[in-house]
């Protein structure tokens, strides 16, 4: 599958607010959702990288959430690259408020790709978490 160009629009400009997403984006984001559901495994290797790569913004959290569709077992093995990248979206950068769009965003789309996660997968997330903030705590 190749992925539409339409998806790279999605991305660019960075939209931290909902009043920044015009409709034309909206529309990238449900084909985006439905090639998902149609390629999920393709899908996800060519926009894991683009979605998680800084700054992260509110289209990219919500793609990441459109990937909730993916097999487990690959979301799992691609823990160590979400995470971080959500994390982020829920640390709310300079100037957005606590109830901002990105952050909101970040909490449902961690939710919807959860969902799928059995236990051997949450200890899978504990693990990248602690390994995480175990880093972030070296000097």
């Amino acid at each position: 599958a190749v992925i539409p160009g339409w998806l790279e629009q999605m991305l660019n400009p960075p939209a931290m607010t909902q009043a920044e997403v015009d409709p034309s984006r909206e529309r990238a984001m449900d084909g985006l959702s439905q090639l998902v559901l149609l390629q999920p495994r393709v899908v996800m290797n060519k926009l894991l990288p683009k979605l998680c790569k800084e700054p992260v913004d509110l289209m990219k959290v919500r793609g990441l959430g459109c990937l909730a569709a993916c097999d487990s077992d690959d979301i799992i093995r691609s823990f160590s690259v979400m995470i971080p990248a959500v994390v982020s979206a829920m640390v709310c950068p300079e100037g957005l408020e606590d109830d901002s769009d990105l952050r909101i965003a970040a909490i449902a789309s961690a939710g919807q790709f959860m969902k799928p996660i059995d236990g051997h997968g949450l200890s899978v997330l504990v693990s990248e978490l602690t390994a995480a903030r175990e880093a972030d705590a070296s000097p």
